[in-house]
């Protein structure tokens, strides 16, 4: 499935249960291509798409939602997450925030000999994974008013998880860096 979603993030996307298009659970999950308006791989400009910059741990799942798209029948899944955050890089977060992540479970109808039943399947943004539980994530979100969330600006370059302590003094010191080339241009 190709979806070019330059405007994803600037996209409110509150809404009821996700729906989509149809996938066996067999296949495994589907993917979604995304375009972005700017370079998501340079962190300048990916911390310059963001409201905030932070490490956080993943506390548990929030919610589930969609997005509408152009097309009529397909909406695009998104999931909510509970993240306490552990440290600042760009803004001034605290406590326990909801992140929303493109990508999550939706209800596919499937069959066997001609019996229908819903199934779930998961379609992820670029193949990034779910934040799932205990994680500890270097994450760059654009706040949502409407929504009162933080949805991650590019999956999957802005939520790196963190698995040492190496790795995370590393992120934190990239993503610090870019900050600091941003606010010096």
């Amino acid at each position: 499935m190709l979806i070019v979603a330059a405007w994803m993030p600037l996209c409110s996307g509150c809404g009821d249960e996700p729906t989509g298009p149809a996938r066996s659970a067999e296949n495994g999950p589907a993917n979604a291509e995304v375009s972005y308006a700017f370079d998501p791989a340079d962190k300048r400009e990916l911390v310059a798409s963001a409201d905030n910059v932070f490490v956080g741990r993943v506390v548990g799942r929030a919610g589930q939602a969609s997005a509408p798209t152009s097309a009529r029948t397909v909406e695009i899944p998104q999931t909510q997450s509970a993240v306490r955050v552990v440290r600042n890089i760009k803004g001034d977060l605290r406590g326990t925030v909801t992140v929303n992540q493109y990508g999550g479970s939706v209800e596919a109808a499937g069959g066997r000999g001609g019996r229908h039943r819903a199934e779930p399947e998961v379609t992820l943004w670029e193949g990034d994974p779910l934040l799932g539980p205990g994680e500890v994530v270097l994450l760059a979100t654009a706040y949502n008013d409407a929504c009162d969330w933080h949805t991650i600006v590019a999956q999957p370059y802005a939520d790196r998880r963190i698995r040492s302590a190496l790795e995370g003094e590393r992120l934190v010191r990239e993503f610090t860096e870019a900050e600091r080339a941003r606010r010096s241009r």
